[in-house]
């Protein structure tokens, strides 16, 4: 499962009407569409999960919200 950063951008990555009730279902569907594509693992959303939970993405202020994709 060797990925280059290139493979990354590609049309297959781009989900458009991609709608989710919250973040644990966003990660569920991403999950079941990156797996079946090939670029993550089944272990991938109990990953995000707990990462999540130690480093959200989403920071809440006052009058934005702001996300900063990161990975540990």
């Amino acid at each position: 499962m060797t990925t280059k950063s290139a493979d990354l951008l590609t049309p297959d990555l781009v989900f458009l009407d991609f709608e989710a009730k919250d973040r644990h279902d966003l990660f569920r569907r991403l999950s079941v569409e990156l797996e079946r594509k090939g670029f993550v693992r089944p272990s991938w959303r109990e990953a995000i999960e707990e990462r999540e939970e130690k480093y959200a993405t989403g920071l809440h202020f006052d009058h934005v919200d702001v996300a900063i994709p990161h990975v540990d």
